[in-house]
């Protein structure tokens, strides 16, 4: 049976909901240093601050289309709070490794309010790590605009549940973990750039591929932040995918690199993506077939 792929949908829900998010109050982050993907192999230790921990820090302000209604004629004010510890120590302090004092952050989600179907399920409260430039290139932090789409999400996850997702250009993978919060049956968060880690030398591209910013450690920070959200991974998983790896030879045919891959879009139901395109080339291979 094939599957249904609404990219159209996904993308301009996200340039709908980013431009309406509005930051209220920036307070700086702490970041410095090195640090590992590795986390404790143990899951009873504990790896993140529970809300009961946490405080208001600041508050993005939106107006989220509800009930999958794009027109504006549905949509209802909501916030999503960025949180930090009530002893205003950074996040994390005290449960992580000795060489992990990268950034992270914590965002509460609110959740869709109560129906005749559905009950109230709480806030959803999310757990991140940033990455350096260095490291992250583009992808390395939280955009305003997946910080929308995490709410549109939140807010509507009938959208999500039960359903395969694939996240196109995770960065940090906000949007794809508050999907699997809600439910959806499987969660692929995809990202391009080098297998390499944070507590490693940053990996330089060379040849044609140094005209292009390709992260060095993307990939472990997403399977880093999975784990650090205590995620199912065998619902949740990362998976290198490169746009540029799917631009057809010019006879039409698929490259090498496609015919090589074990990727299949057909095995998605729903695509969702926030902030993809910083330049225009960046397009063809984006909607390349």
């Amino acid at each position: 049976m094939m599957k249904k792929s609404p990219l159209l949908l996904s993308f301009a829900t996200t340039i709908y909901l980013s431009i309406l998010a509005v930051r209220i109050q920036y307070v700086s982050s702490f970041s410095s240093g090195s640090s590992s993907t590795k986390l404790p192999s143990d899951n009873k230790v504990q790896l993140t601050e529970p809300l009961s921990d946490l405080t208001k820090q600041s508050y993005f302000c939106l107006r989220i289309p509800v009930d999958g209604d794009l027109s504006g004629e549905k949509n209802i004010g909501t916030c999503t709070v960025e949180c930090m510890r009530k002893d205003g120590k950074p996040l994390g302090w005290g449960l992580r490794a000795e060489d992990d004092d990268e950034t992270r952050r914590a965002f509460v989600f609110t959740s869709a309010p109560a129906t005749a179907k559905s009950s109230y399920e709480g806030p959803c409260l999310m757990h991140c790590r940033q990455l350096p430039f260095s490291y992250g290139k583009l992808g390395g932090t939280v955009w305003y605009a997946a910080i929308a789409l995490a709410q549109y999400i939140a807010m509507n996850p009938s959208i999500v549940r039960g359903k395969d997702v694939l996240e196109l250009g995770a960065g940090i993978g906000i949007p794809g973990l508050v999907a699997s919060r809600c439910n959806a049956g499987s969660v692929c968060l995809s990202e391009f750039g080098y297998d390499g880690d944070i507590n490693e030398p940053v990996i330089q591209p060379e040849g044609e591929d140094s005209k292009r910013l390709l992260p060095s450690a993307l990939l472990s920070n997403l399977n880093f932040n999975v784990q650090l959200n205590s995620c199912d991974t065998e619902k949740v998983n990362v998976k290198h995918v490169d746009w540029y790896d799917f631009i057809p030879n010019e006879d039409g045919s698929d490259n090498a690199k496609v015919q090589e891959s074990t990727f299949n879009r057909d095995d998605y139901d729903l695509l969702i993506g926030s902030d993809l395109v910083n330049w225009e080339e960046d397009v063809r291979p984006l909607i390349s077939p």
